[in-house]
């Protein structure tokens, strides 16, 4: 006669999966909410334009240790002046890589210029950052008047 020993320890390996997957699930769970999103244009009498994005953000699940902006490289010809600010009063330092607080990347990937902004951990609470910068060639001049477009 054969004896068959049965391994419990699979079986507890499992069942801790799936009682501890939903609590895995949760602690990476974020949201947050953009409160506000103006945009100050500035046209230059070179022809050039100076855009601030104000972003207000409300933390509300989760932690938080950077923010981004895309910008599609369409209809201008580049952009330079990368500032980054925050309503405490930090100034951002552009730096060529890294995630410290209050330092910035700015990337051009070929079809985006992606922008991050690393700060200290953000929980339940609200910040506003300013991403300030210049464009060139964006202008488009027309008989009947001339145009700025921005998104």
């Amino acid at each position: 006669m054969k004896l068959q020993v049965r391994r419990p320890l699979p079986w507890l390996i499992a069942l801790l999966c799936v009682i501890l997957m939903p609590l895995a699930t949760q602690a990476q769970e974020k949201s947050l909410v953009w409160d506000r999103f103006d945009v100050d244009i500035f046209v230059n009498e070179d022809g050039t334009f100076d855009v601030a994005e104000h972003q207000r953000i409300r933390f509300t699940d989760g932690e938080f240790t950077f923010g981004y902006r895309d910008i599609p490289i369409r209809y201008f010809s580049y952009i330079d002046n990368w500032a980054v600010t925050d309503s405490s009063g930090n100034r951002y330092d552009l730096v060529n890589g890294g995630s410290s607080p209050y330092t910035f990347t700015v990337d051009d990937n070929g079809g985006d210029y992606v922008i991050r902004w690393y700060f200290p951990p953000m929980r339940n609470d609200t910040e506003t950052y300013t991403l300030s910068y210049r464009v060139h060639g964006g202008l488009r001049y027309y008989d009947g008047g001339d145009q700025v477009w921005w998104k």
